[in-house]
């Protein structure tokens, strides 16, 4: 994603804001992916004193060729999306509001969206549709996979943005240095990309990530 954002800064001279605006879009779409797995995981949140999840799940199947859905599953989304989740569109609608629609229907936007969803379908797949590992799941094994890119988010935020803006604009000012865009926004890419390559080797199968929502 990163070397992606990195060509379209060079070759469709993208803006801080629409990268942005797809860095926002992936992790909304990589959110709505895995809290649709997390409908189909039977197993219960080994953490919780919730009687829900100490008793044998009532499995919902309308369509035989489709997996079950699990109503305490649906109830433990909502949590997440209402204390967690609903940063994602309130963070795209104050983006895409900066700049004209034009922008967002442009034909790159539109090949890194559909690159990025090609890519965690794949990842879906991989961890939870072969060989049918989501009936040895739990929600919060697929909700911790989109929780990931939130905390990326924020460590981005506050070890990056802050501290990149800072730093960009006290050397402009004492040494009277007008930067051109692009490496301006090369200067908080570099940087973010080796956030994003820390958070490519943690696995959100293992203890590297922890989520606690019931």
């Amino acid at each position: 994603m990163n070397i992606a954002l990195i060509v379209a800064i060079i070759g469709f001279q993208w803006s801080l804001l629409e990268i942005a605006v797809m860095y926002v879009l992936e992790i909304a779409i990589v959110n709505v992916l895995y809290l649709f797995v997390a409908l189909f995981t039977p197993q219960p949140l080994t953490d919780s004193d919730e009687e829900r999840w100490n008793t044998k799940p009532t499995p919902i199947q309308p369509i035989s060729r489709f997996p079950a859905v699990y109503y305490r599953n649906a109830r433990f989304i909502l949590r997440y999306v209402l204390s967690t989740g609903i940063l994602i569109p309130v963070l795209l609608q104050a983006l895409v509001a900066q700049f004209e629609v034009e922008s967002i229907r442009a034909p790159s936007v539109g090949l890194v969206v559909v690159g990025i969803t090609l890519f965690e379908l794949h990842r879906v797949w991989q961890n939870f549709i072969r060989d049918q590992q989501y009936l040895e799941k739990s929600p919060l094994d697929a909700v911790q996979f989109g929780f990931v890119p939130l905390s990326e988010l924020f460590i981005i935020s506050v070890y990056v943005i802050v501290p990149v803006t800072v730093i960009i604009v006290v050397i402009g000012i004492a040494f009277e240095i007008s930067y051109e865009a692009r490496i301006t926004w090369l200067a908080y890419l570099i940087p973010m990309g080796a956030v994003r390559v820390w958070f490519s080797g943690l696995d959100p199968q293992t203890d590297d990530v922890e989520v606690s929502f019931s």
